[in-house]
């Protein structure tokens, strides 16, 4: 993130998978003030009150299940471009409610990749391996894991930058876990 953003400042994530973000960001408390956009499934009212025991549509003042509408099947996951229209959207129509926007990438699936596994698909659909999975079995070697971890970082970050730019007040970019 640094090589391709500049130095920042680090926190570590209280999860280093989704659902242990989720469980362990909205099990408790009070998010009646946020509007959540998400291109991650684990939003979903069903996955949500399975991780958190709340219903995600009682939880949030409101959410945008992007991967619902724009999931790409072909690459496996929601481009950027669908998060960055939909948060625009939010941000008209509930100017006074904080804004959480959930792109999935750096995190793979990688687009317009060459590295087969596709991660888990907008209804949980088992795709195989992941792409750690394999390679860690050998199937992919490291520098090359990295390689398109890091341009699909590149990919993202000019979205993100172009919805920073849209927004008034703190904003603060940051990843759910390692990812």
């Amino acid at each position: 993130y640094d090589e391709v953003n500049g130095e920042t400042e680090k926190r570590i994530s209280v999860g280093s998978h989704s659902s242990e973000f989720i469980e362990k960001t909205f099990s408790e408390g009070d998010f009646s003030d946020t509007v959540y956009v998400t291109a991650n499934p684990f939003f979903s009212e069903s996955k949500f009150e399975e991780i958190t025991g709340r219903k995600v549509s009682q939880v949030f003042h409101e959410v945008f299940h992007t991967y619902m509408t724009d999931w790409n099947q072909e690459e496996g996951t929601v481009f950027p471009e669908s998060l960055v229209r939909d948060a625009k959207t939010a941000r008209k129509l509930f100017p006074g409610k904080k804004l959480v926007v959930h792109f999935m990438q750096p995190h793979y699936p990688f687009v317009k990749s060459d590295m087969t596994s596709k991660g888990l698909g907008p209804n949980f659909e088992d795709s195989g391996l992941s792409v750690w999975q394999r390679a860690e079995i050998g199937e992919y070697e490291d520098e090359e894991l990295w390689t398109e971890y890091r341009k699909n970082l590149e990919y993202v970050m000019p979205h993100v930058d172009e919805l920073v730019e849209h927004l008034e007040g703190r904003t603060v970019v940051t990843a759910d876990h390692g990812n």
